[in-house]
């Protein structure tokens, strides 16, 4: 656990004081985010740690071209994790580490947030804390009434396998992701 060496309400307003960042999530929020702190703040003031559930940068979603105007899966990953190397943004991530909680703690003025270190949970603590966890961390099937009974291959947009062969088969599409 990292703690600092004062609670934020007892340094003077407009002084120089370090701050710790937490930031859930690597992926194109993250990313930029972290990008933002580096360049805009000097790194003596801020302390900036990503936590990212995935074992390397996300953005690999399995998502297929449906045109010319859209990226492939692979583009996408490639132009995260490029944009991470380019601006020395991995030296802040933790991989495999998924925050399961989270509570403010006004007597300290941080948040203490639980992460996984190995198989074992740890605490850390920030004084300010962004999620920035991607829409399709939470994906769901849609609720239809007998999807379950289905038996033929149901694929969703955040979880389908990029290696596939859907040439030659029927496919019904359901939704467009805008609603």
């Amino acid at each position: 656990m990292i703690t600092p060496s004062y609670t934020v309400t007892e340094a003077a307003l407009h002084t120089g004081r370090r701050i710790r960042v937490l930031c859930i999530g690597a992926g194109a929020s993250g990313l930029l985010f972290a990008y933002k702190i580096k360049y805009n703040f000097y790194e003596s003031d801020v302390e900036l740690q990503i936590y990212e559930k995935n074992a390397t940068i996300p953005g690999r979603s399995s998502r297929r071209r449906t045109g010319p105007k859209y990226a492939t899966s692979p583009e996408i990953y490639d132009y995260f994790a490029d944009f991470a190397r380019k601006y020395d943004l991995e030296k802040h991530i933790r991989y495999d580490s998924r925050v399961y909680g989270a509570t403010w703690d006004a007597e300290a003025g941080q948040w203490r947030v639980g992460v996984p270190t190995g198989s074992t949970p740890v605490q850390d603590t920030c004084h300010i804390l962004i999620n920035a966890g991607g829409i399709l961390n939470a994906w769901r099937w849609p609720a239809i009434p007998g999807l379950d009974n289905f038996g033929g291959l149901k694929l969703h947009s955040a979880d389908c396998d990029p290696t596939l062969d859907l040439e030659d088969k029927t496919v019904a599409l359901i939704g467009n992701g805008l609603g």
